[in-house]
């Protein structure tokens, strides 16, 4: 499976973390490989909306030093893509960040 992420959906969480951004790609990767590939158990559908047709996915990941943050993405066929990513831990906020976003992109 490959995994890449949205530049607009993730450049501001990035901005924040520039020292560490290459450390918290890396375990955002393999993070999402890793639900994939158990059946995604750990995640929650995150906005009601849909890109593709595809369901938009979220779960909570412990980033070491940085602390923990919500990590948004969809699967479609053998690519899927880190959508949005926010320190932002309460469900609520995080959902309303993220359908911001979405409707921002159009």
């Amino acid at each position: 499976m490959q995994v890449v992420f949205d530049k607009a959906g993730c450049k501001s969480f990035f901005k924040k973390f520039r020292s560490q951004q290459h450390q918290m790609q890396t375990e955002i990767l393999e993070a999402v490989d890793e639900e994939i590939n158990s059946g995604m158990s750990k995640t929650k559908i995150a906005a009601h909306e849909r890109i593709n047709g595809r369901s938009i996915h979220e779960f909570r990941l412990n980033l070491g030093t940085v602390g923990s943050a919500r990590v948004a993405f969809y699967v479609n066929n053998q690519l899927a893509t880190v959508l949005f990513i926010s320190t932002d831990l309460q469900k609520r906020t995080f959902t309303d960040e993220l359908e911001r976003f979405l409707k921002e992109r159009g």
